[in-house]
């Protein structure tokens, strides 16, 4: 015999117009990239029941757009203050598409202080950043993983972005 478990009044509400309700909440995070939108609507979600967990909740609708809303914002914010530390050069005019065993000998060289750099970080940091450089794993997808907030890991990677930065321009 299977037995349910028992829903909170807005894990109820949410089950029953979550798919009829999916489109208008992910149109709050228009602004957001895709693969993250999920990520987003999911902990706002997770949010909200823990919220009425707490405190039962009397528009949990409300609640939920309120909660994505703000994280949707944050994440902006966070890709904001990320792209303006870390902006890309622009390659240099190439003739040729092969690259000169010049070329390898320096990326070898680069690879390898950037691997001595990482291996100073302290082990959440180090950790934290080669799951999101190596792993490719999202922001949401490491804080669950580690059991951390989203914020501390993008704390984590900001750090060892700077780390890298200021280690590799002392070369």
């Amino acid at each position: 015999m299977v037995v349910k478990p028992v829903l909170s009044g807005l894990e109820a509400y949410l089950s029953a117009d979550f798919y009829e309700r999916r489109r208008q909440l992910r149109a709050i995070t228009a602004r957001v990239d895709p693969p993250d939108q999920e990520d987003l609507l999911q902990d706002a979600m997770v949010r909200a029941i823990e919220a009425d967990r707490k405190n039962p909740v009397r528009k949990p609708l409300h609640l939920l757009r309120r909660i994505l809303r703000n994280l949707a914002i944050d994440h902006s914010r966070a890709r904001t203050r990320t792209s303006r530390l870390f902006i890309a050069t622009e390659a240099p005019d190439i003739a040729c598409d092969r690259l000169g065993a010049e070329h390898h000998i320096v990326a070898g060289e680069r690879l390898r202080w950037a691997l001595a750099i990482i291996d100073t970080m302290p082990e959440r940091r180090r950790a934290v950043f080669l799951m999101h450089r190596v792993e490719d794993m999202t922001h949401l997808q490491i804080a669950r993983r580690l059991g951390i907030s989203t914020k501390t890991v993008e704390k984590h990677i900001g750090l060892a972005m700077v780390q890298l930065s200021r280690e590799t321009d002392r070369e």
